[in-house]
């Protein structure tokens, strides 16, 4: 435990707005277990602050020095299904000893492209999501958070998107809602705001999945494409070789452009 009379839930809410060595403000508790708490932090770069997430463990009773060189370690690997690690050290907070490691935050940030094409396009592909965000929770339990069981990683990773799905047993089979694609435009249009940059998101059709995963359908890509107009998209992109779509879903994709008198 971080403190034998607390839990990580009452540590997060004591924790929240204190300072990890003198630079990284603790903002937001995300989630942890009898052994860690994980916040939403910032980290300073050559273009300024950036969100990040940050994961104390009691520096009690355990190997200091092993663990931060095992952190280190882990920071100079590179994999897109390992979480990227930026720093770790030791710090104290209200007395209690702790060893702190600094990630990468799940949300990615599009402004950094904004001045390098005239348009940006998101892959909000919201059918075969739920399985490749299984696979991203499974990858982030073989590094930092090994000590979360699936449900909590799942869990913690929303509170620092902003999501709302389905849970980690039902993930991979019913994918990301419409609501998912709706609100990763809408995120990305604001992101862009004040660039001479439009946001055109790419609708996943007939993306190859596994007999277990989410299908489309036509009605799901109507969504999808109705979502990411709402959103604020300039305009969208069908995503997938043309070849390899089935006739009955990209159809759904016309009916929703044709309700929403863009063609």
């Amino acid at each position: 435990m971080l403190q034998t009379k607390s839990t990580p839930a009452e540590l997060g809410r004591n924790w929240a707005g204190k300072v990890v060595d003198d630079k990284f403000p603790l903002r937001q508790w995300l989630g942890g277990s009898d052994h860690s708490a994980v916040f939403l932090t910032e980290r300073a770069t050559g273009g300024g602050a950036r969100k990040a997430a940050i994961k104390l463990i009691p520096a009690q009773n355990l190997d200091g020095d092993a663990q931060l060189s095992l952190w280190k370690s882990i920071a100079r690997l590179s994999h897109p299904h390992l979480i990227q690690l930026f720093e770790c050290g030791r710090c104290q907070i209200e007395g209690t000893r702790l060893l702190y490691v600094v990630m990468e935050s799940a949300e990615e940030n599009l402004e950094d492209l904004a001045g390098c094409s005239d348009f940006i396009r998101p892959a909000v592909y919201n059918n075969v999501a739920g399985g490749r965000f299984v696979s991203y929770v499974k990858g982030a339990r073989g590094s930092v958070y090994g000590d979360l069981p699936p449900e909590a990683t799942l869990e913690m990773l929303y509170k620092q998107l902003n999501y709302d799905e389905a849970p980690h047993d039902k993930l991979a089979a019913t994918g990301f809602s419409a609501d998912y694609v709706e609100r990763e435009t809408r995120r990305s249009v604001e992101a862009v705001a004040g660039h001479p940059v439009q946001i055109w998101p790419g609708v996943d059709i007939d993306v190859p999945v596994s007999a277990k995963e989410s299908h489309c359908t036509p009605e799901s890509v109507a969504q999808a494409v109705k979502a990411a107009f709402k959103g604020g998209a300039e305009g969208i992109i069908l995503s997938r070789n043309y070849i390899e779509m089935k006739p009955e879903n990209l159809s759904g994709a016309g009916k929703a452009l044709r309700e929403l008198g863009a063609i």
